[in-house]
């Protein structure tokens, strides 16, 4: 006898009535059939719930026991069934260590793309690759041995069922987090790396990335800190454009623009007082570059606090009634989010200031010798590899110029 059935016996017994919005029902009544088909659905769907709670459950404690419940595994990996784990795919791992010294030489994510697809290399789903793929593989710390479950929550496929829950993302702190559960393709030191380049990248405007100029990328405001266009002028000059960045309250930054031959000319000059320096003294105090993460570092700390404090106003809102459960819950969840991706760049700037701080005079040498020499090979034209060329001695020009006066250009060096 299955669950309908002894439930409709025991109300049939006591002569109860099934009342609901829509209709009643007699169930001594034999002509009305109409409860077994509602009763029958509602159990299949108890059911249907309870599989899926299992099925999530079990999902969990498999992460948490090390093993690969997460779908497809990510590439260069294999899904091993005796060990319920990943193995690396040696074939793949060839392609994947390319991807990896790819980027750390400086490659964007769509140039490598490219590469592999001139190459006629299918990507990890037999399609073409794009820089997204290359992004997230970049990022993936499954790579490092880890096996991560919990991040999301709902549908996140463009065609979903109607009753589906829409994707929603987890909170860094409420991840399923394993290490050491498979063999790692890269190590931590690679991915900070990784991390670090994709993360100054994000903050470079599209436009600016593809390295149309030798600056591009490189020049930010000096009084708002944002990036700043680089355009041709109808006399075929290389122009900074003024800062666009409004404030809060619509207010426009008042930095003006001017010739990007002058920050060329500094740059020079810079560059060679700081080889003369490097060769004929050991400098005793840290570098420019190191102070600029510094900076950065306190502008994350501000951040966070300041969304800290978020958290800690709509808790107390939520006491004073000022917020619904649902509409506070909401609220805290999207601030949490950015909370740990403001973590997750401090975490990184705090490994980069390390890297800072410990570069060698020798190194810096190697560096700016490279430039020159670059530079000098390099076509006056083409302007992508002139843009490469400055980005590996250069972390960003801070440029100032109000009323019409000359500009103040600062240079920080890598």
């Amino acid at each position: 006898m299955g669950d309908t059935d002894r439930i409709k016996k025991a109300l049939k017994k006591s002569n109860t009535l099934v009342i609901t919005p829509g209709k009643w029902y007699d169930l001594n009544d034999d002509d009305d059939d109409d409860f077994n088909v509602d009763a029958k659905a509602f159990i299949a769907r108890q059911e249907y719930k309870m599989i899926k709670f299992r099925l999530n459950r079990g999902k969990k404690i498999g992460a948490r026991l090390g093993r690969w419940t997460n779908g497809i595994p990510p590439f260069p990996y294999d899904y091993d069934p005796q060990r319920k784990g990943l193995v690396v795919n040696e074939y793949k791992q060839t392609l994947y260590r390319f991807v990896i010294e790819a980027a750390l030489e400086g490659h964007v994510c769509d140039e490598i793309a490219w590469e592999l697809n001139k190459q006629g290399i299918p990507s990890p789903r037999n399609k073409k690759w794009t820089g997204t793929t290359i992004s997230r593989m970049l990022r993936d710390e499954t790579h490092l041995g880890k096996i991560i479950s919990n991040k999301s929550e709902g549908d996140g496929h463009a065609k979903k069922r109607p009753n589906a829950k829409e994707l929603k993302k987890i909170p860094k702190h409420l991840w399923v987090v394993v290490e050491n559960c498979h063999e790692p393709v890269k190590t931590q030191e690679e991915h900070d790396k990784l991390i670090y380049s994709l993360m100054k990248r994000r903050k470079i405007p599209i436009a600016a990335r593809a390295g149309k100029h030798a600056l591009s990328g490189l020049v930010r405001c000096s009084i708002c800190n944002s990036s700043l266009r680089i355009f041709r002028s109808p006399i075929k000059t290389s122009q900074i454009r003024s800062c666009q960045h409004r404030d809060h309250y619509g207010n426009k930054c008042t930095n003006k623009g001017g010739s990007a031959k002058l920050i060329i000319q500094e740059v020079q000059v810079k560059l060679e007082q700081l080889e003369d320096q490097i060769v004929y003294r050991i400098k005793d105090e840290e570098g420019d570059d190191y102070k600029v993460i510094q900076d950065a570092i306190q502008q994350k700390y501000r951040e966070i606090k300041q969304k800290e404090e978020a958290v800690e106003r709509i808790e107390e809102g939520f006491e004073a009634g000022l917020y619904t459960a649902d509409r506070a819950r909401s609220r805290k969840i999207k601030i949490e989010q950015e909370l740990d991706s403001l973590h997750e760049e401090l975490a990184v700037l705090e490994k980069q200031s390390k890297s800072a701080a410990s570069i060698t005079d020798e190194e810096r040498l190697f560096l700016i010798r490279e430039f020159w020499r670059t530079m000098q090979l390099s076509e006056q034209d083409n302007h992508e590899e002139l843009n490469k060329c400055y980005k590996e001695v250069i972390s960003s020009i801070l440029w100032k110029r109000e009323d019409n006066g000359p500009p103040s250009i600062e240079i920080n060096f890598l």
